[in-house]
């Protein structure tokens, strides 16, 4: 990785935006995670999952991984995060996505086993989302990659 003083170095007019991913399922593995807060009125707790992408899975084509320019898409260490409402209605959603990882979670908090997902292996699951306000110089919408599903390796086939 770099340091921040080569990063603040580089010309602003060369930094250019990633090409999107095509829609489907990547495999990846969990960096970190961190509690953060809604922005809504409510600040209600949530838990964001940090991923690398490592690989495109097999239904994703390779022809499919080339930009606008025809210039390759890089897929592997693509960052990607996921957030998880921690709220009564969707706490559900977490603990589904700690077996996944393949955590033994019986009479075990959240606390206790989300350090254990970390460096566990995951299918994600990318689509496209236009942006509702923001657009390019020809008029069309900005697309934004988002996680449609993040799933662990370990209960992909349960």
């Amino acid at each position: 990785m770099a340091d921040f003083k080569s990063l603040l170095s580089k010309r602003v007019d060369d930094a250019e935006r990633p090409a999107i991913l095509p829609v489907g399922t990547y495999e990846g593995v969990v960096v970190d995670y961190q509690p953060i807060e809604s922005n809504t009125a409510d600040r209600t707790p949530q838990v964001r999952v940090n991923i690398r992408i490592t690989a495109a899975s097999d239904g994703i084509e390779a022809a499919d991984l080339v930009d606008a320019k025809g210039k390759p898409i890089r897929v592997a260490d693509r960052r990607m995060r996921h957030d998880f409402w921690l709220d009564e209605e969707n706490q559900w959603k977490l603990s589904e996505f700690i077996r996944s990882c393949g955590v033994e979670t019986a009479g075990r908090s959240f606390g206790e086993t989300l350090p254990e997902v970390k460096n566990a292996p995951v299918f994600v699951q990318v689509n496209q989302t236009p942006d509702k306000q923001k657009r390019n110089e020809d008029g069309s919408p900005i697309i934004y990659n988002n996680i449609a599903r993040l799933t662990g390796q370990a209960g992909a086939g349960a």
